[in-house]
């Protein structure tokens, strides 16, 4: 190679090095503006990882299922273990009912048990003719002013569950139960009829439509089950008088708070924080009620 061949190879590295460079900045560049300054350019895509934090989310969730199967499973074999014959249970206290996970025999959930991601303590309810994932609201309502007395949020659908823990609230409000409780067909079941006579108050909890007034000579003597006793109490004249008043009682305190004041679902999730809420709801419903007495009796006095 001659002196003048050694000179113009030497320049050639120096530019392709130097090309070599501006391609990499460019492409460094490039991968900034697409990635982020801050990426390395290996990280999982973004599709990728929401996938990864929800399999994350399902993970945790099937777990919390299997632990509610295994403290369903417990609370039911301690109810078995239970004896039947000994004296009768006294009146519960305040505590409302819990959902349980539907389960088998080794602790686990039933294929079907389903639990929401995204409010684990809701639960599916029949809504009328359709179903909806939510809560029970409940409300105990005095007659004279339709104040609320008592309240309870659930993840349990049937009504009847509660009577007895709403009650046992209405007494630890006021010091005393109800003289007569009023409850629709949703409330009525024969431990809730016993647990009325035990605590001293008259139920009047509806077993369907009653058709007639029993009249005294077709009124049976001795009805054969809790369910027809009831059913006969409903049809006499006083039942049927006190059981209508339900309607303008408790019907429309429901009325005011979802169509006057427009509340018709619930704005937060986890059973404390709806329970929060509700109470709120109903406490604003009440100082309503307080306020137009305060204004009525303010005019009287005039």
């Amino acid at each position: 190679m001659s002196h003048a061949r050694m000179k113009q190879k030497e320049t050639e590295p120096a530019a392709k090095i130097a090309a070599k460079l501006a391609e990499a900045e460019a492409a460094d560049a490039g991968e900034d503006a697409l990635h982020g300054r801050d990426a390395r350019g290996d990280e999982l895509p973004r599709e990728l990882r929401r996938k990864q934090d929800r399999l994350a989310k399902i993970q945790q969730t099937r777990h919390e299922l299997e632990a509610e199967a295994k403290l369903a499973r417990a609370a039911e074999l301690a109810e078995r273990e239970r004896p039947k014959d000994g004296p009768p249970r006294e009146p519960p206290g305040p505590t409302l009912p819990q959902h349980r996970v539907r389960h088998d025999a080794a602790d686990d959930p039933a294929a079907d048990a389903q639990r929401n991601v995204t409010g684990p303590d809701s639960r599916i309810m029949k809504s009328g003719r359709d179903f909806v994932q939510g809560n029970n609201a409940q409300a105990v309502v005095d007659e004279g002013e339709q104040v609320i007395v008592s309240t309870g949020v659930t993840n349990q659908a049937p009504d009847a569950q509660h009577l007895p823990a709403m009650l046992a609230a209405v007494k630890e409000n006021l010091g005393e139960y109800p003289v007569q409780t009023l409850g629709d067909a949703g409330y009525y079941s024969a431990y809730n009829a016993s647990f009325c006579d035990r605590v001293g108050t008259d139920a009047l909890l509806s077993v369907g439509r009653e058709e007639r007034i029993l009249d005294p000579a077709d009124r049976p003597t001795a009805p054969s089950d809790p369910r027809s006793a009831m059913a006969a109490k409903l049809r006499s004249v006083l039942g049927m008088g006190a059981s209508r008043r339900r309607k303008c009682i408790v019907e429309p305190v429901f009325g005011q708070i979802k169509e006057a004041r427009g509340i018709r679902t619930f704005l937060l999730r986890g059973l404390e924080q709806v329970r929060g809420e509700w109470n709120l709801i109903c406490l604003a419903h009440n100082l309503l009620k307080l306020f137009r007495f305060t204004q009525r009796s303010a005019l009287a006095r005039a």
